[in-house]
């Protein structure tokens, strides 16, 4: 096999680098070798990185909802999480006397519909809906939402941080 048949074919394939030199019995070493005298250094780290597996979207959400989870926690709040998101909230914080419904958006980007569905079932127990969002992808911001005149008001739900 012509060494660019073989990058060419490595680039097709499903597998990493050394799933792919073993699967064609050459060691993992000499097929980098071969990648980066025919695609030069930065071709073959493209290539290479572009074999990582990514993050679903069900994973990175999450990762932000245990993040927001940990931010309620060190605020003196114990925290149930839904898992898969089978409920309106997707975490539910409690505090003496304080009950609160957090839904847990990582864009922000949020439907009426299910805005509405939470909205309307916290009022049905009495409890606090908030939304958390990361919309920068670097700050969570928590807000306390409600439906006035028929529109979704967002208010910053500021919470104290015990500091350990």
């Amino acid at each position: 096999m012509k060494d660019i048949d073989l990058i060419d074919g490595f680039r097709k394939s499903q597998f990493d680098v050394g799933q792919y030199a073993k699967r064609n019995h050459i060691s993992a070493h000499k097929l980098r070798k071969i990648g980066r005298t025919i695609l030069g250094e930065d071709g073959w780290i493209d290539l290479v990185s572009s074999k990582k597996k990514k993050q679903s979207q069900y994973v990175l959400g999450r990762q932000f909802e245990y993040r927001t989870r940990d931010i309620f926690e060190q605020a003196g709040y114990f925290v149930f999480r839904s898992a898969q998101s089978r409920g309106v909230a997707d975490l539910i914080a409690f505090k003496k006397d304080e009950v609160l419904f957090i839904q847990c958006k990582r864009s922000g980007g949020i439907d009426k519909a299910e805005v509405m569905k939470l909205i309307n079932q916290c009022r049905e127990i009495g409890v606090t809906p908030l939304l958390a969002e990361r919309p920068d992808g670097r700050e969570t911001i928590i807000y306390k939402i409600s439906l006035l005149a028929g529109e979704i008001s967002k208010k910053i739900f500021k919470l104290n941080i015990n500091s350990k």
